[in-house]
């Protein structure tokens, strides 16, 4: 039967709107690995409303950014005592080798630590403009960001989305590929666990043509970080948007 990922949002895992799954078989045997929840545009819409309500009452922006640190390096040591699962999980969907995927996982918890780390450490500066002028510029979080990444290295990409996204106080939703859905799906659990709070970081696995979709369309999102192909470039720059919010006024 394989494993059942279900979407995760506002803390809870749920199954999809319309009840809708597909399946991840492994590349190598064609044997069912999951059964995964397909993500439907009610189901983003709800993660975008549980991100952006997580956003609004500062359960995450507004705390220190060293609490927010202690929490990623927490996250790393959970991280790194599990990279022999996730490991096997990457392998079992995707079919890369599982020395390289061992290695490759090896360096994500650096990751959390790095990001929790510039966090701290970033401070706002004052540009010198003239003795009539005081500027001051000061980084702060944008929001709910969607973050869509690839099936060739699906925990090493959302790592790179994720880490920095949540050193800086915003918050997620997360829509993996099709093809490779289990891990970052863990990491989200992972996080929670680590004492990320419910609703911060929200999971909406599902097909790009629907699910991506709805996600690149939606207008509760600060920020979209897209990682594939030139054609799906294309397709998400030219949907409404994207379009109306790069004209000029």
């Amino acid at each position: 039967m394989g494993d059942q990922i279900l979407l995760h949002i506002d803390g809870k895992d749920v199954v999809a709107d319309d009840g809708g799954v597909f399946e991840v078989r492994n590349p190598a045997t064609g044997n069912l690995v999951h059964t995964v929840a397909d993500g439907t545009a009610a189901d983003v819409d709800r993660a975008v409303q549980a991100g952006r309500a997580a956003f609004d009452d500062g359960r995450w922006r507004d705390i220190a950014a060293r609490a927010r640190a202690r929490i990623l390096n927490r996250a790393a040591e959970l991280l790194a005592d599990r990279i022999d699962e996730y490991a096997r999980m990457e392998t079992e969907q995707i079919g890369r080798p599982l020395r390289e995927m061992r290695a490759q996982l090896a360096r994500l918890p650096e990751w959390l630590e790095y990001f929790g780390a510039l966090a701290q450490t970033l401070e706002g500066t004052s540009p010198d403009f003239g003795a009539d002028h005081l500027n001051v510029v000061r980084r702060v979080p944008l929001g709910v960001v969607g973050l869509i990444t690839p099936w060739n290295h699906p925990l090493l990409i959302t790592m790179k989305k994720v880490a920095v996204a949540l050193a800086a106080g915003n918050s997620l939703v997360l829509k993996p590929s099709e093809l490779g859905p289990a891990v970052p799906g863990e990491l989200v659990t992972l996080l929670e666990e680590a004492g990320v709070p419910a609703g911060v970081v929200n999971f909406v696995p599902g097909l790009g043509r629907s699910t991506g979709k709805a996600l690149t369309e939606h207008r509760g999102l600060a920020k979209l970080d897209v990682t594939g192909g030139t054609e799906t470039g294309r397709v998400i720059a030219a949907a409404p948007r994207c379009v109306e919010e790069s004209q000029p006024g």
